[in-house]
């Protein structure tokens, strides 16, 4: 149940782009506590696809690029689209729901902006 000093909002789009705070970590380290909230947070570059340091980033997405993800993660579905359309059905579906349901975009103000960030951050 949502509480009710959370404003409705309509539904996300597949169009719809928004910051996702990242921490970005060449290897084994400490769970980050706190810091996840305060920490200066970059623009998200690098020639190989990864940035050249470890530390948080902010780069931006699209609804459309998570629910990409979430339905190629897992057993491949693609097989059972023509012999079981059913069981395909209610496997991407039981992929994707929860992402409806437990995520949004809220309109943000960071307190460190980052130069190209959408302002809106994924919750």
């Amino acid at each position: 149940m949502i509480p009710a000093h959370v404003s409705d909002a309509p539904p996300l789009t597949y169009a719809d782009s928004f910051d996702v705070p990242v921490l970005f970590r060449s290897g084994p380290a400490k769970k980050p506590r706190r810091q996840w909230r305060t920490a200066k947070h970059t623009a998200w570059t690098g020639s190989s696809g990864f940035p050249a340091a470890d530390g948080w980033y902010a780069p931006t997405t699209t609804w459309r690029e998570i629910i990409k993800a979430a339905t190629e993660v897992g057993r491949y579905v693609t097989p059972h689209l023509q012999n079981q359309p059913r069981y395909a059905h209610g496997e991407l579906v039981a992929r994707v729901s929860p992402l409806y349901a437990y995520l949004g975009a809220p309109p943000v103000t960071p307190r460190h902006p980052v130069p190209g960030s959408k302002g809106q951050r994924l919750t």
